[in-house]
């Protein structure tokens, strides 16, 4: 026996309590019973009524000794067992996880006021197996141990996915940002190289030395890196915990990371960083000394490579749209079209960059003057140190359009959803059995101020690919509350006169059911085939959901209980004196939770909110990417352009015009990006949303484009740039004319 509990003294903590027939326990989860100094054995739980064994956190948290009580409440009638032991979890598909509170069959009958069982677990060989299904027992469902957690684990995979290919996006960055460093450190460097080649270094010593640089700052990096991510981690673990928490009424806490995790880390660090090094490292050691020692040869190069990268966009876009397009299912191929889209975009940036600050040009210049003419054509002259900083910033700037469009989308579509589904003014639950009797439901429907009431049987049915919410309705004067994504003709309406079922889209999706296919469900009978008619739009995450009328569950299932009933209110009804009325129906029995459309709604969309706050991080982590690697672009910029400012400032350029020249080729070149980041970004909203999420979790939605985030994106790339600015802007008007001209 299997069910829910809450504490007494904290009525919002749930619990579970599992009740075993000790004798064989120990072949199936592998429970042991300890007591303080050694282990006990598991049938003390038979030999005394009212006996538990508790988990060892639950134990330390409440003091728990062996002989304490312990009050809980079921339902809302209070129960108080009596702690005997902690509960040990020696199998190893327990190990590690929270342990439920352990009793025997009989208290748990007690304790739950039932006499069936929740399900009975077996060791079987294939060959028993096939025999205990031949003998069509009814209402007898034989399902792998494995399937009953199918839904969940296919769920949990989903997100894992998610968060690693979001995991290498944000690597991905990294590694522009590593490039673009190590770049920087070579171009600042060139002409000492030249002269390091000319006077005998080899290419291979070269080479060498540039690697051992970047390894040994990687390496510090990547171990401070570990700790910060340690602790950030600390901090989102615990606010997903907060979220999973409200969503489910259940009490979780964070599982221990491994060391492998870390060992991971630590490879992709110095791996990633070794391979964004290689280019420069190899730029170092093969170009010739006379080269080495010539800035224009290095923009002519810079130039090429970037025009020769936006050619190679062409067939990087041709393979997304390959792999985006291709009849597979697969999120690994999704997700390598998304990251085959990003790369395209990064690749254009550079020259997309250099062409629009060739279009700002002369606006720039009927605005500012001879300032602003040398700050746009500042950016194309500079390719060599801005171009992989602009694609780094294009990206981070890109992925938070597109993922703050993914989630406004998401809750507009949600919104919509809750506004169809909750037609009812008020939501009656209650957990207990038979407190919607047809005698209270008549005196329901009776009180002055209802309209007329839906009624609803909520259940969970195993199945072999994992458990599965049925939904058997008679809905209320509004109708069903759908949105039917893919429909025979007539769905609702032959679905209402018991010809089929509808089903979920995550379940369409995950079982491959189109209308016309049938869906197998156990009934109390055996297993039935239900046919198909359609799918209906549903943001649940409980492994899917049929619906079906009312009276064909009852007729197939032989139920005739009720869990949930939707009332509706006339329009001139007294809302308070409604409520009272209902209240008086069920003699004041708390078990009955009323709540209306609106709490409903509300708490929905604050759960919702908590789920993507995370996002706020990543907006935050984005900034700082974009601004520390403009900063290295600006500061190498401000050096390298030091005697040309001294031969401007010689010719009559002022202090002031100096910082401004500074400012506005970093601001042009934040807007340029911002700009460019835009349809990326609406790019990566689209196969979010459509490719993506449809499949991990099997939801559609809507593509909702908002201004919100398409500026955001922007504000955040030109703010980033501005402060990225300042300190070199305040560098060049500080800066001394006479020792650089006389470097000249």
């Amino acid at each position: 026996i299997e069910d829910e509990v809450r504490l007494a003294h904290s009525p919002s903590r749930e619990l579970t309590v599992i009740g075993i027939d000790p004798l064989e326990e120990t072949a199936f989860r592998g429970f042991s019973a300890l007591v303080p100094g050694r282990a006990a054995d598991l049938t003390r739980l038979i030999v005394e009524p009212g006996s538990v064994l508790v988990p060892p956190a639950l134990a330390a948290e409440l003091d728990l000794q062996t002989g304490s009580n312990l009050d809980l409440l079921v339902g809302e009638a209070p129960a108080t067992v009596r702690v005997v032991g902690t509960v040990g979890a020696s199998s190893p598909t327990t190990e590690g996880a929270t342990a439920p509170i352990v009793t025997d069959i009989a208290t748990a009958q007690e304790l739950f006021a039932r006499r069936s069982l929740s399900r009975i677990d077996l060791i079987l060989t294939e060959a028993e197996a096939r025999r205990l299904e031949a003998l069509a027992l009814e209402g007898v469902t034989l399902v792998p141990a494995g399937g009953r957690n199918a839904a969940f684990d296919a769920l949990a995979r989903a997100f894992r996915i998610n968060l690693t290919a979001l995991s290498l996006l944000a690597l991905l960055v990294g590694v522009f940002l590593i490039y673009a460093t190590m770049s920087f450190a070579v171009v600042q460097r060139r002409e000492t190289f030249g002269v390091l080649r000319a006077i005998g270094v080899t290419r291979g010593q070269l080479l060498a030395g540039v690697l051992t640089e970047a390894l040994a700052v990687g390496t510090a990096a990547t171990a401070l890196g570990l700790l910060v991510g340690q602790q950030l981690a600390g901090g989102l673990v615990e606010l997903v915990l907060r979220t999973v928490g409200d969503f489910y009424g259940a009490n979780v806490s964070a599982a221990a990371p491994s060391a492998w995790l870390y060992g991971k880390g630590l490879a992709l660090g110095l791996g990633t960083t070794l391979l964004a090094a290689a280019a420069p490292a190899l730029d170092a050691a093969g170009t010739a000394p006379h080269a080495a020692m010539s800035r224009a040869a290095l923009e002519r190069s810079a130039r090429r490579l970037t025009d020769t990268a936006a050619w190679i966009a062409v067939p990087v876009a041709v393979a997304a749209v390959i792999l985006l397009t291709l009849p597979l299912q697969g999120l690994f191929v999704a997700f390598a079209g998304l990251f085959c889209v990003i790369a395209a975009g990064a690749l254009t940036v550079p020259t997309a960059t250099r062409l629009l600050a060739k279009a700002f040009e002369p606006l720039l210049a009927s605005g500012f003057g001879i300032t602003g003419a040398l700050a746009a054509r500042g950016v194309s002259a500079s390719l060599s140190r801005t171009g992989v900083a602009s694609a780094a910033l294009a990206v981070a700037v890109a992925t938070v359009v597109g993922i703050g469009l993914m989630i406004g989308s998401f809750r507009t579509s949600v919104e919509a959803w809750l506004a169809g589904t909750l037609t009812a003014d008020l939501y009656l639950s209650a957990d207990a059995g038979g407190v919607f009797d047809d005698a209270r439901l008549e005196a329901l429907d009776a009180v002055p101020g209802v309209a007329g009431m839906s009624v609803t049987r909520f259940a969970r049915l195993p199945t072999a690919a994992g458990e599965l919410s049925l939904r058997a309705q008679r809905p209320g004067p509004l109708g069903w509350g759908l949105s039917l994504t893919e429909q025979a003709p007539r769905a609702v309406q032959r679905m209402a006169a018991g010809e089929g079922v509808l089903v979920s889209e995550p379940l369409a999706f995950r079982r491959d059911l189109d209308p016309g296919d049938t869906l197998s469900l156990p009934t109390a009978t055996g297993d039935r085939q239900f046919d198909v008619l359609g799918a209906f739009r549903d943001y649940n995450t409980d492994g899917g959901t049929v619906l079906m009328p009312l009276a064909v569950y009852r007729m197939y299932w032989r139920d005739d209980a009720v869990n949930g009933v939707g009332v509706y209110l006339s329009a001139d009804a007294d809302r308070a004196g409604t409520v009272a009325g209902i209240r008086g129906v069920f003699g004041g029995a708390g078990t009955v939770r009323i709540q209306s459309n609106d709490l409903i709604r509300e708490r929905s969309l604050a759960v919702f909110d908590q789920t993507f706050r995370i996002t706020e991080v990543l907006r935050i982590l984005a900034g700082l990417v974009a601004f520390l690697g403009l900063a290295s672009a600006l500061m190498s910029i401000e050096l390298e352009r030091a005697r040309e400012v001294a031969i401007l400032r010689s010719l009559g350029l002022r202090p002031r015009q100096t910082g401004v020249l500074t400012l506005a080729q970093t601001s042009l070149l934040g807007l340029a990006t911002g700009l460019l980041a835009m349809p990326l970004g609406l790019v990566m909203a689209a196969l979010l949303i459509f490719v993506i999420n449809v499949r991990s979790f099997g939801w559609s939605m809507e593509l909702v484009v908002s201004a919100r985030p398409l500026w955001l994106g922007v504000m955040l790339a030109l703010g980033a740039a501005l402060l990225a600015g300042i300190y070199p802007a305040v560098r060049a008007v500080n800066s001394g004319i006479a020792a650089r001209l006389r470097e000249e």
